[in-house]
């Protein structure tokens, strides 16, 4: 009786010793994969969060070229244009 009730106690810890052995390692490289995909999912997240921002920012600069003052700002500041019979002058700083 004492034999068979050690006999059954290695068994068992035998197959427990057996189980950490074998799924032990698996279920740390599993959890070393989830955090790696964890870390790039909140990186592409941040990317998302920047292009949101990029395209608002056009969507203002685009609402702001469909005003008629600011597309003549631009055309004068940026390409220099000038209305017909008007002088530019140009002050120079020593």
């Amino acid at each position: 009786m004492m034999i068979e009730n050690r006999v059954g106690k290695f068994l068992l810890y035998g197959i427990i010793l057996l189980n950490i052995y074998f799924f032990v390692p698996y279920m740390y490289r599993s959890y070393v994969k989830m955090e790696k995909l964890q870390r790039e999912q909140n990186d592409i997240k941040e990317k998302i969060e920047l292009a949101k921002n990029k395209i608002e920012d056009y969507n203002r600069r685009i609402d702001k070229l469909e005003d008629d003052f600011q597309r003549e700002k631009i055309a004068r500041d940026k390409l220099q244009m000038v209305k017909e019979k008007e002088e530019i002058y140009r002050f120079i700083n020593n």
